[in-house]
């Protein structure tokens, strides 16, 4: 009998860590207006609201108590009761939670129950999907993550990312439209195109500016003349 609880302690283990350990797939979600579901409370959840509110999103907050507290309250709607089952019914984009053990368990069950992925604070093997480090601008979103091994490393690449991020970044992508339906209009082949979008971005970036016209039509001249 204490052979086979074992087994089965060690089979729950390796599933766990072996959730834990898994690369998770990057992917870019558009959340303009989606509903997202956000329960408990602390830091943890706040860092979270802020990064949700920044893409437009419709969070709906249910209090495990009556006097809990949360930053953001005029910027999202407060429900009167904790989560429930019940509630997941509408099926929102995802779940947020930092409960007590119990309930982040059951919360859990319950999303995916319902096919509604979950993120649980601190708890990967209760997650379908994490929350990495992000650099983000008007223009830009990049997602960071060490899939739950190192939020600490995360935080230096993201670090290191910015370093090397031009401060007109912004500026630079608004250009770029124009800029590549105007090198289609001189150039027809593919590779070259690649190649001479690839050069002129590279120009942008080591300037930290868009490039005149003058240094358009040089680049333009560059590969023309090969």
């Amino acid at each position: 009998m204490l052979k086979s609880i074992r087994k089965l302690y060690f089979r729950k283990k390796l599933k766990v860590e072996l959730l834990v350990n898994m690369i998770n797939f990057p992917m870019f979600l558009n959340l303009n207006s989606k509903k997202v579901f956000v329960c408990g409370s602390g830091k943890a959840i706040e860092d979270k609201i802020g990064k949700l509110l920044e893409f437009n999103t419709e969070i709906y907050f249910f209090p495990e108590c009556k006097n809990e507290k949360i930053k953001y309250t005029d910027k999202i709607i407060t429900m009167d009761h904790p989560l429930e089952e019940e509630d997941l019914k509408v099926l929102p984009a995802f779940v947020v939670a930092s409960c007590n053990e119990n309930r982040n368990i059951v919360i859990s069950r319950a999303c995916r129950k319902y096919n509604i992925p979950v993120n649980i604070v601190d708890h990967p093997g209760l997650c379908d999907f994490i929350f990495g480090s992000m650099i983000t601008t008007d223009k830009i979103c990049i997602g960071i993550s060490s899939s739950g091994v190192s939020p600490s490393a995360a935080i230096r690449l993201k670090k290191d990312i910015l370093d090397v991020v031009p401060d007109n970044i912004d500026s630079i992508l608004e250009d770029m439209p124009s800029i590549r339906s105007w090198v289609h209009t001189w150039c027809s082949d593919k590779e070259t195109v690649k190649k001479v979008l690839a050069h002129i971005v590279s120009e942008a970036f080591n300037k930290d500016r868009s490039l005149t016209q003058e240094e358009l039509y040089c680049i333009k001249n560059k590969y023309l003349e090969e």
